[in-house]
């Protein structure tokens, strides 16, 4: 039990240890301007739905789509054979936010909203073909 909080506890320090070391290096990069007014700018994104059906499939891409495929595949890398149960738990749990951090960026950063859709659910598929191989065996 003492073995699997260490790594627990030693992981989570890992990973705020690296948000801190970004955080310190975005602040020390911080450009300061003196204020000065201007005019309001109407803010425009690169990517503008046509039709309201358009928007709500991006929305429903980047939020259900995105987290099926991510469980899906932490889900999978955790039946990886690559040592103890106790470490595969714990890289698919550490696989799992980066996966889906990773899918939300590209499912709202693409000019096409069909690639994403594709592409989690080509991953959804094999990813279930392999865990159900592994629950097989």
């Amino acid at each position: 039990m003492a073995l699997n909080l260490g790594v627990l506890i030693g992981s989570t320090l890992a990973f705020l240890a690296f948000s801190l070391c970004g955080f310190i290096a975005v602040a020390l990069n911080v450009e300061r301007r003196p204020y000065r007014k201007r005019q309001a700018r109407i803010a425009s994104s690169d990517v503008k739905p046509q039709h309201r059906g358009q928007a709500w499939g991006r929305g429903l891409s980047a939020s259900i789509l995105t987290m099926i495929a991510a469980l899906i595949i932490g889900s999978a890398s955790a039946g990886l054979p690559l040592g103890p149960a106790a470490d595969r738990v714990t890289i698919g749990g550490m696989v799992l936010p980066l996966v889906w951090a990773g899918l939300i960026i590209w499912s709202l950063s693409d000019p096409r909203s069909r690639r994403p859709i594709f592409g989690m659910s080509s991953a959804i598929i094999l990813s279930g073909i392999f865990i159900a191989i592994e629950l097989a065996a």
